[in-house]
């Protein structure tokens, strides 16, 4: 039995070509004239496999709804109450479960049909985050590209004028300090004490930070306010280490002059406002390559649904069938009861109803 299902599996299209022409020979030889009807008959059959468990289905409720609207007015009587009882039980049974079977397969069908919810969550989530950072990216967009606007049309002159604003004073400076160190040499009271004062100042004049030129400063100044001299001298010593120190800061600011700290002086909020805009930037082109996959990967399986809804159809058909024949059995017993009794009161009219 085994070999001849799996021959037939193997060779079914050659199978079916020689049973059909088996089939249409005998057919032809038994009645030539309903070969037709012959096919036609095999075709019925099949299709009332499907068809009639509807047909039994329907019965079955109009019998619920009768007994329904009746009661138990046609059953008292019987004398198969139990049995009868027990078919409308059954039909019961058979409709609810059938249709429950209906239900199952839509449901199942349904869920397969739809994408996984992981993937449907994700993408509803990847969603709400990509409408909300865009959202935020359009507040600080407009800013961002006025900032940049201004900036690239106003950093040439800005830069220059820094630059030139720096030098006028490192000018005057100078200058201020040129004079007072003439005013110096000509002070025989402090020209030595000035000399000593500029020696260590220009011992000192390559210091490696800002901070140790402050520290030079500082020191001479505290050495002047221990002279004794005329507070104006004094003053006036301490005016040129300032100067000096002044003069040194600018080169300072001159050597290490970036556009960005320009910028940024002039523009104190931009880097927080570049970052932002960048990070949001980043985040939007991660959202949407994410939102390409999960659209990608979500798909509606069409064919999921339409095979779990066939086969929860086969099964409600088959298990009105099974059902619907032990139904058929009982109230054929009931049938055969009733006309054996139907038989007996015609012989024997006296007998016991």
């Amino acid at each position: 039995m085994e070999s001849l299902l799996s021959n037939l599996l193997t060779n079914w299209l050659s199978f079916l070509i020689v049973f059909f022409l088996l089939f249409t020979v005998i057919a032809y030889l038994l009645d030539r004239d309903k070969v037709g009807d012959m096919y036609l008959g095999i075709l019925r059959v099949i299709y009332s496999l499907f068809y009639s468990p509807i047909i039994f289905l329907k019965k079955s409720i109009l019998n619920l709804a009768n007994f329904g609207r009746k009661g138990e007015k046609e059953y008292i009587p019987s004398k198969q109450f139990l049995l009868q009882k027990i078919v409308l039980f059954l039909e019961t049974i058979l409709v609810i479960i059938s249709i429950s079977f209906l239900v199952s397969g839509i449901i199942i069908g349904w869920n397969s049909f739809l994408p996984p919810l992981e993937l449907r969550t994700a993408r509803n989530n990847t969603e709400a985050s990509l409408e909300d950072t865009k959202d935020k990216m359009g507040k600080i967009s407009l800013t961002y590209q006025n900032l940049n606007k201004y900036w690239d049309s106003k950093k040439d002159s800005l830069i220059s004028s820094r630059i030139g604003v720096n030098k006028d004073k490192l000018k005057k400076l100078e200058a201020k300090n040129k004079n007072l160190s003439q005013k110096f040499n000509n002070d025989t009271e402090i020209n030595e004490t000035y000399n000593i004062i500029k020696d260590y100042l220009d011992r000192n004049d390559y210091s490696s930070s800002l901070g140790g030129y402050e520290n030079i400063k500082d020191q001479v100044i505290s050495h002047v306010d221990g002279l004794s001299i005329g507070q104006n001298k004094i003053n006036e010593l301490k005016n040129y280490a300032e100067n000096w120190y002044k003069i040194k800061a600018i080169n300072y600011e001159l050597g290490s002059f970036s556009e960005e700290d320009l910028r940024n002086e002039i523009q104190p909020n931009y880097r927080e406002i570049e970052i932002n805009y960048d990070r949001f930037s980043e985040h939007i082109a991660n959202l949407e390559s994410d939102l390409i996959y999960y659209n990608e990967n979500i798909k509606y399986d069409i064919l999921s649904l339409i095979k779990s809804i066939i086969i929860s159809t086969l099964t409600a058909f088959l298990y009105i069938w099974i059902i619907g024949l032990m139904i058929e059995a009982i109230n054929l017993s009931i049938d055969i009861a009733n006309n054996v009794r139907i038989i007996r009161e015609k012989k024997d009219p006296n007998t016991e109803k």
